[in-house]
């Protein structure tokens, strides 16, 4: 069993990167940015507890797991890097919300990023660089 208080003991939110999942049909060929980028639709709150799902990069590494552990269930799924100093300037709230360890113990690093999705930090998320990972983690 995970001692809650032990592992977020000294967690900074703002200085952590927070990683969201993103499906491979939320992907597309941006021109302007010569790349493919995740849609803006991707950052919007969609977790039951009212926030934008994600993972904290710290308190994965705490638990002894990579990003690529994310996506262990989903492998055709990619990992977008959010840093913590831009959610918060943003006005946003990032909250540890441990879901359940039965099904997968990275869900003790799950948080929900809480306030308004404005349409100037949904743009600034979605060109943000993102990560896709091998799908053999």
């Amino acid at each position: 069993m995970i001692d809650r208080l032990a592992l977020l003991a000294g967690w900074e939110p703002e200085t952590d990167t927070f990683f969201r999942r993103i499906g491979p049909n939320d992907l597309h060929f941006d021109e302007h940015l010569g790349r493919t980028r995740p849609q803006t639709g991707c950052f919007c709150d969609d977790s039951i507890e009212g926030g934008m799902s994600a993972y904290s990069s710290e308190l994965l590494v705490r638990l002894g797991r990579s990003p690529a552990a994310l996506l262990r269930r989903y492998p055709e799924h990619c990992l977008l890097a959010m840093p913590g100093a831009l959610l918060v300037t943003k006005g946003q709230i990032i909250e540890a919300v441990p879901g359940d360890d039965s099904l997968d113990d990275c869900n003790h690093a799950h948080v929900n990023i809480l306030g308004p999705k404005s349409k100037t930090l949904q743009k600034a998320l979605r060109r943000l660089d993102f990560y896709v990972l091998p799908s053999k983690h």
